[in-house]
């Protein structure tokens, strides 16, 4: 791979110096995700009177095995960029696929808070 002058660092080394950001970034994610989650849950009519805003599981899964599965994601940038490298060496696809995941992190935390304010809309049209 050709050396690139916005991209100093080749390789591997380009990814890792990202990941500290990659992490923080999570981190923010999630702790937004979150807070509008429970903004969200708790619109009048969402849930029924004792029912919990937060299921464990969840919480489980939300807190411990979507940031792991982010940093996985974010391992493999490397060698998915050397492969599409390979096929469009034109392009330089480090930074676009480190801004997909970038995106695909936040839409991933977003989603459930996302959610339940469709379902609320929902509920208030019917």
């Amino acid at each position: 791979m050709a050396m690139d002058p916005e991209q100093p660092l080749s390789g591997r080394a380009w990814w890792e110096k990202r990941r500290l950001a990659f992490n923080l970034f999570v981190l923010a994610s999630a702790v937004i995700g979150f807070a509008l989650f429970l903004a969200a849950m708790s619109l009048p009519g969402l849930l029924r009177p004792g029912e919990d805003a937060v299921e464990p599981m969840g919480l489980c899964i939300g807190v411990l095995l979507m940031p792991a599965f982010a940093n996985v994601a974010l391992h493999f940038g490397y060698p998915l960029e050397k492969s599409m490298t390979r096929k469009w060496p034109s392009r330089h696809w480090g930074p676009v696929l480190y801004k997909l995941g970038l995106a695909l992190t936040a839409a991933l935390f977003l989603l459930p808070s996302a959610t339940a304010l469709l379902s609320y809309c929902a509920g208030k049209r019917g």
